[in-house]
């Protein structure tokens, strides 16, 4: 921490410095004088606000009284959810025009064109490093439920091994972005479970591959996932309902993974994100 901001206090002069940027908020890179804005996707505070939160990593109280800090003084603090926004101005009693969701983008290249005939209604996607978080073992307590009614289905899990071997699941590991990609345009349903996710960028990289996206009602999630348009939110026990329905329903698919690529392209692009943060920083230094 004071590395960072010894830093920042060397280089940003208030005479010669527009501004000052920084992602996340696990240290201060502002400067005096220097108006300073951030972007984040979570706050500490924000993880007691899950229905089932898990206990928070303990931290000094200087990091805390840091965290406090950095939101005061940001002209703007840009986040990736509302989640986020909420925990922002109520945890840390920011005024809300200083709190502005922005969103967040895919780290993987959409197609221009989703070829759906080439998919066969089979396979269901996880994609995740953190197995437990994201809620791989209630998707497995579902999977095995949907096997019961399609004996074909299929499970694939990228991203992480969490030493499974059962019959119809596929364990993959960490892949790359190509390989992904991959995945994505073969899959059908895209399923990630979460217990807790500030803003899955997985999420709109699914829905911009063309896949109905299964989750949980968590987090950023409610901005990503439009409940019955492109896929759907529901609570662990329901997934196996909601995953039969799509398996069995490739008009649905088709619908819902249209839907959730126009919901990609319309609002979850890098892109869009820089122009969003761009127009506020501008009205703020000029």
């Amino acid at each position: 921490l004071r590395a960072v901001s010894e830093w920042s206090k060397r280089h940003a002069v208030a005479s010669e410095t527009a501004f000052t940027f920084q992602t996340q908020s696990l240290f201060d890179a502002s400067a005096l004088g220097v108006p300073h804005f951030l972007y984040t996707d979570h706050t500490y505070l924000a993880n007691r606000r899950y229905s089932m939160p898990k206990p928070s990593m303990p931290v000094p109280q200087a990091w805390r009284d840091m965290e406090l800090q950095l939101y005061q003084n940001a002209a703007t603090t840009f986040v990736s959810s509302g989640f986020a926004r909420t925990s922002v101005i109520d945890d840390y009693g920011i005024a809300p025009d200083r709190v502005v969701t922005v969103h967040s983008g895919s780290n993987v290249q959409l197609p221009e064109i989703v070829d759906f005939s080439s998919r066969n209604g089979n396979v269901i996607l996880f994609v995740g490093v953190d197995w437990e978080r994201k809620g791989g073992p209630e998707l497995l307590h579902a999977f095995a439920k949907v096997r019961s009614v399609h004996p074909s289905a299929e499970l694939w899990i990228c991203g992480c091994d969490p030493g499974i071997t059962l019959e119809g699941v596929r364990v993959f590991g960490r892949v790359s972005r190509e390989e992904i990609s991959r995945y994505f345009s073969e899959a059908d349903v895209f399923c990630l479970p979460s217990r807790m996710d500030p803003s899955a960028s997985v999420l709109a990289e699914a829905a911009g591959n063309g896949l109905p996206v299964v989750a949980t009602a968590v987090g950023g999630n409610l901005e990503r996932v439009i409940d019955g348009v492109t896929g759907y939110l529901c609570a662990p026990n329901l997934l196996h309902e909601r995953l039969n329905l799509l398996l069995s329903d490739a008009a649905l698919r088709q619908s819902m993974g249209n839907a959730g690529r126009r919901l990609v392209f319309d609002q979850f692009t890098w892109p869009q994100v820089a122009v969003r943060i761009t127009e506020n920083i501008r009205g703020k230094i000029v």
